[in-house]
């Protein structure tokens, strides 16, 4: 282990490889209502369909308070639509009553929210909510948002952001646009709506449609961003997924669990961060060694502002309400 916190110290100034990451993502639902051309879960393609269970996520909190990992901050997403999962309120109670300083965030469609779990949302501990609607146009909605209807959308949406001004005006909502070929025209539009509807401290997103590391690249949707990941990537020394069985991967990008490191079930979420698995995939990074990996078909590195990483291509765009 320690050569290759050597390494990564050369590359990432300080950074610790052996210290557990200060964020993680766990999957509540690996199920979804949307069927997204731009999305793994398309077709088919993404064959699971299982829950996160009360006994899973227990076990991951109680160790993160029993061992002090020091977890900030937990995605509650990861492939599907965590909203289906019926435990998910009991699940984020759990959470925070085991890790009360712990930020919850959650990536959703909003298509399963009517008014009733609208108010139980504004209502809970949820630190942020970030909602992919992509367009105001309603057959361009359907198309990309396969399964979804963007007159409930907004009436849900609407209604939830009513609901969190009068209740917890503290969570953060982001709206995303999720740009591909089909709805880039309509960015202004979409913009103006929400900058008339989001509080001070809200933001919209517009994020570069991809093609998930090449798992689910639709020609037709998804413009031409082929550049490959040729530097090093931070995810292995700073990143921790875990899916709903408690498998688990280095890549928010690896929906087919390609990339996996072991299984917080069957041992510890310690053992996993410094498992042999892991160390090699470290190694490999360093290394720059994607030969085989669905790294080597990553064009999100160049999207976002990986840390560390000099000379980016910044093509994600935030724009803070104010």
């Amino acid at each position: 282990m320690k050569g290759i916190v050597r390494d990564i110290k050369k590359y990432f100034g300080t950074k610790k490889a052996d210290k557990f990451p200060a964020d993680i993502k766990i999957e509540f639902s690996s199920v979804c209502n949307f069927v997204c051309p731009m999305c793994p879960m398309a077709a088919g393609k993404l064959n699971r369909t299982s829950f996160l269970t009360e006994e899973t996520i227990r076990k991951i909190v109680d160790e993160i308070a029993e061992k002090k990992l020091g977890v900030k901050t937990i995605a509650l997403s990861l492939f599907g639509e965590s909203f289906i999962n019926k435990k998910f309120f009991d699940h984020l109670k759990i959470i925070h009553e085991v890790l009360p300083h712990v930020k919850t965030r959650i990536s959703t469609n909003f298509g399963v929210i009517d008014e009733a779990m609208a108010l139980k949302l504004a209502k809970s501990s949820i630190s942020e909510i970030s909602i992919s609607i992509d367009s105001l146009d309603k057959e361009i909605y359907a198309k990309q948002r396969h399964g979804g209807n963007i007159e409930k959308t907004l009436k849900n949406v609407n209604c939830f952001l009513a609901l969190r001004n009068k209740h917890n005006p503290k969570i953060k909502v982001q709206i995303n646009f999720v740009r591909t070929k089909l709805n880039k025209e309509g960015i202004k539009e979409f913009i103006s709506y929400w900058e008339s509807k989001l509080s001070k401290g809200d933001s919209v997103k517009l994020i570069p449609g991809h093609s998930w590391a090449g798992q689910a690249d639709d020609d037709d949707l998804i413009e031409s961003y082929k550049f490959g990941f040729k530097k090093v990537c931070s995810a292995p020394f700073d990143n921790l997924c875990i899916f709903t069985n408690g498998d688990c991967t280095v890549c928010c990008m690896d929906s087919f669990n390609k990339l996996n490191v072991g299984n917080v079930v069957e041992t510890s979420l310690e053992e996993v961060w410094n498992s042999s698995k892991m160390k090699r995939m470290r190694s490999r990074f360093l290394k720059k060694d994607y030969r085989g990996l669905i790294c080597a078909n990553c064009e999100v590195s160049k999207f976002y502002p990986v840390k560390y990483v000099k000379n980016r291509l910044y093509l994600v765009k935030e724009i803070k309400i104010k």
